[in-house]
């Protein structure tokens, strides 16, 4: 991690990121839950350092859902990642 450079605009992610490093070598992680794990996760990965926006971001159209749970290889998938309306289309 240390010598991973992010792009200007994202080093203030560098400490979350820093943080799921930790969390995960240390194996701290698989003390937790994946329900407990999972919002965190999705926020700082998907919303914050790949920019993807939810329902409450006020947007006319968005690009995550959590809990749309669709079929996917035969399972469930706890987020989905598109671009939808506010109407959920």
């Amino acid at each position: 991690m240390a010598s991973f450079a992010l792009p200007p605009q994202l080093e203030n992610s560098r400490p979350r990121l820093e943080h799921w490093a930790e969390l995960i070598t240390s194996g701290k992680a698989a003390t937790f839950k994946e329900q407990e794990l999972l919002p965190g996760f999705l926020t700082d990965f998907f919303t914050e350092l790949l920019g993807y926006s939810e329902p409450a971001s006020a947007a006319a159209r968005f690009t995550l859902k959590r809990e749309k749970h669709v079929e996917a290889a035969g399972t469930r998938a706890d987020a989905v990642l598109g671009t939808f309306g506010i109407n959920g289309d």
